[in-house]
């Protein structure tokens, strides 16, 4: 059996397109939307890569707009001032939310339904609030759990990041021509979700609606395992092998970078699909290994080609300044 994928999302995609909780909506194309009315205060829970980002492009679209910043930190919140990130800055959450009509949070997935309930309890009644963790079923369930937050609240990932943190990387264009990937329950306002959608837009996402749970699956796919795989392949070569490494070494395990928090809180909330897939990537990896002590090497260039035309069909469409999952941080 080819452990390997055989174009499963496609075949996903054609089954969720059939109706029901799994079905998925794409946006034709990128457009801005005259529902989405200029903001007034937006507060920012988590102003690092993403949330400083979220920041900037908000200042870049409605340049009067107050733009508040939240964190623990001292010096995140006075490089998020520094490099004019956030108007204002604070460690009061609830502060941050009074009068706000957009809340952002952009923490560590683990942390966010918990902050949410507490923005949607300090904010107006018409405050809408989203969130841009990389994790979606465990998040949209807390939440849900509270009806006076999930009135308000609609999960949203922008699949855009990188392995550097802190508002000092913050850019204004990080979203620009990505994916945001929406993820409403039955419950949440369907009015909700179009300005969602209008914001994401606005910022210049391409805008994907579908399941928590089928989001989780396709990211343990596509973002998380490949995560996993780049931390094992940083581990493999011995200290002195280290020498020798080059710019092949480098790319692949690039994102191995990242926060081993962060990403542990990743692991931590989508476990089940993250070992599922991560036992796929197993097998192909064996069925390569089986190839080579066979002398099997037709059936190992197969498997080569096959992935460099799916790596190259997806590099072809990307836009030209590259990008990482989104992943947020704690700063």
């Amino acid at each position: 059996m080819n452990g390997l994928p055989e174009n499963r999302a496609a075949k996903r995609a054609a089954a969720d397109r059939s109706g029901g909780d799994g079905e998925v909506t794409w946006d034709t194309e990128p457009r801005t939307d005259d529902r989405l009315a200029r903001p007034d205060r937006i507060a920012v829970i988590g102003i690092g890569l993403l949330g400083g980002s979220f920041a900037l492009a908000a200042r870049q679209i409605w340049p009067a707009v107050k733009v508040v910043g939240v964190s623990r930190s001292l010096q995140t919140r006075n490089e998020a001032i520094g490099h004019g990130v956030a108007t204002e800055v604070t460690e009061d959450l609830e502060q941050a939310c009074e009068g706000c009509d957009w809340i952002v949070v952009a923490t560590p997935v683990d942390a966010i339904a918990a902050l949410v309930v507490r923005a949607a309890a300090a904010s107006p009644a018409t405050c809408r609030i989203i969130d841009v963790g990389s994790t979606k079923s465990r998040i949209v369930d807390a939440v849900g759990c509270v009806p006076a937050a999930a009135a308000k609240f609609v999960a949203t990932h922008p699949i855009a990041g990188g392995e550097k943190s802190g508002p000092r990387h913050a850019r204004s264009d990080l979203f620009r021509g990505r994916v945001t990937v929406l993820t409403p329950d039955r419950q949440t306002p369907r009015s909700l979700v179009a300005d969602a959608a209008a914001l994401w837009r606005r910022f210049g996402s391409r805008v994907v609606e579908m399941g928590p749970k089928e989001h989780d699956e396709a990211l343990a796919a596509i973002s998380h395992v490949p995560h996993l795989v780049a931390s094992a392949l940083a581990l493999l070569p011995s200290s002195s092998q280290l020498e020798l490494v080059g710019s092949g070494w480098l790319d692949t395990t690039r994102v191995a970078s990242g926060s081993a928090e962060l990403w542990t809180a990743i692991c931590r909330e989508n476990c089940e699909a993250i070992a599922t897939e991560l036992d796929r990537a197993a097998a192909g990896l064996s069925e390569m290994s089986a190839a080579l002590r066979a002398g099997d090497f037709d059936r190992l260039t197969s498997l080569l080609i096959a992935a460099k035309a799916a790596r190259d069909e997806v590099a072809d469409r990307r836009p030209p300044h590259s990008s990482t999952c989104g992943k947020s941080s704690i700063d």
